[in-house]
């Protein structure tokens, strides 16, 4: 995903397409760090922490999650989609192209059956007061399934970001929303135990 600038650079690359992000708001950008790897056993779902740069891939620690094989689908009428990819699919089709259109389908077409216990949040370019995206749909996956009595007191929460970008006018306001929701538990009346729970952002 790039702009129409990044876009016109590459056509020196024949086996790259540059497909252009449709950006709302007038600062920011957005580059998603996800790749969907094809072959012809099938695909695997890629999703890592470092930027399409070489200091990133060599130099800097990254994470990186890679999914299991995920094959293609021999009898559809007996398959029953995950919710990693209808999330994932509906991720994709957010970008509203014809390339992340032909890519949704490419998913569509294979078993994702072999991913448990994973659930991926996604950010897409604008504002959202919906549960779909960011720390929202993080809450609410939370909420679902982590029960407050597997919490336990002195728990720490350690995150890393490399750019945080604007907080707005007030940024400890923001933060400590955020540190609420990193706090989510299935029962919401339960405070005690929560507010033992320690939250450590490390920014880099």
């Amino acid at each position: 995903m790039a702009s129409k600038k990044t876009s016109s650079k590459s056509t020196k690359y024949s086996r790259i397409a540059v497909v252009p992000v449709s950006l709302p708001l007038s600062y920011g950008t957005h580059h998603t760090k996800l790749m969907v790897l094809m072959s012809e056993r099938g695909i695997r779902i890629v999703i890592h922490t470092a930027n399409l740069v070489m200091v990133d891939w060599t130099v800097k620690t990254q994470g990186v999650w890679i999914s299991p094989l995920c094959k293609k689908i021999m009898e559809p009428k007996n398959h029953t989609d995950c919710d990693f990819k209808l999330y994932l699919i509906k991720y994709i089709k957010s970008y509203k192209s014809v390339a992340t259109e032909q890519l949704a389908k490419v998913i569509s077409d294979h078993n994702f059956s072999e991913i448990k216990n994973v659930h991926l949040i996604g950010s897409v370019p604008g504002i959202h007061d919906n549960n779909l995206y960011g720390k929202l749909r993080l809450q609410s996956l939370l909420s679902k399934y982590v029960d407050d009595d597997i919490v336990r007191p002195g728990w720490r929460i350690c995150m890393n970001c490399s750019s945080i970008g604007t907080l707005g006018q007030t940024p400890e306001d923001w933060l400590q929303k955020f540190i609420n929701v990193l706090k989510t538990t299935s029962n919401q009346a339960s405070t005690a135990r929560k507010g033992s729970i320690s939250v450590s952002i490390s920014h880099s």
